[in-house]
């Protein structure tokens, strides 16, 4: 199975498989080392444009689509998010949260959309996951887990490793 799209290679072009999308870059944490800016700015990505984005992967055979950022699922970007991804259903996609927002409601909207795995970010047990995440962080995402499970949701985690986790 050819991981590009073979009519892209006869023009001498390689389409990547996988593209990365990125709602807001606004975060209810402020995790050491995260990337994103946090300017207390209300960045959101245009809903045509996400379109856009799902509509290109699917013209292009790009097979994946991964909603991170900033967290995806903060309430004034959330129904953008998830309507967008269930539209595309073409697509499969992994959406990455931090689990503050995701309560029974959003999960059962995510455990509709079989085309999609929420990876909830935890780098390490309570205490270590914590003191990088902030307090709080470990509880919600292991309550997260728990909603998605219960619905029977396709689940994952994301860890950044440190030389203060490894271990774990």
């Amino acid at each position: 199975n050819n991981l590009f799209n073979p009519a892209s290679e006869s023009d001498g072009l390689i389409i990547p498989n996988s593209i990365y999308i990125e709602p807001t870059l606004i975060c209810s944490r402020r995790c050491t080392d995260c990337y994103p800016a946090n300017l207390g700015e209300k960045s959101r990505i245009e809903e045509k444009t996400a379109h856009h984005a799902f509509e290109t992967a699917e013209e292009m055979g790009i097979n994946y689509v991964a909603m991170l950022g900033g967290e995806p699922l903060l309430p004034y970007v959330r129904d953008l998010t998830l309507d967008v991804i269930k539209e595309h259903k073409d697509v499969a996609v992994v959406l990455c949260t931090n689990g503050d927002f995701l309560d029974e409601k959003v999960a059962d909207r995510l455990a509709d959309m079989h085309n999609t795995a929420t990876f909830l970010s935890i780098d390490g047990f309570k205490e270590k996951n914590d003191r990088r995440r902030g307090n709080g962080s470990y509880e919600n995402a292991t309550k997260s887990m728990s909603y998605l499970r219960e619905r029977k949701a396709l689940i994952g985690h994301s860890s950044t490793i440190t030389s203060q986790n490894y271990e774990e």
